[in-house]
């Protein structure tokens, strides 16, 4: 348990600094949405939620090689 609150009071801290913007990205040159951080030896970087993203390509209505 110790554990684990310690990780999450560690990401926690790391994504607040993110958004108000007091961590400088591992590669400031790129993209906002491209960027990487690293708090606390955790690794953060943005999600990206694309839309059809997760759609299911295995079904035959998707995929006219399954016909």
């Amino acid at each position: 348990m110790k554990v684990y609150n310690d990780f999450l009071d560690a990401a926690t801290k790391g994504a607040v600094a993110i958004v108000n913007g007091n961590l400088m990205a591992l590669n400031p040159n790129e993209p906002e949405r491209q960027q990487v951080f690293v708090y606390n030896y955790i690794f953060f970087s943005y999600a990206v939620d694309l839309v059809d993203s997760f759609k299911d390509l295995t079904s035959s209505d998707n995929n006219p090689s399954f016909s």
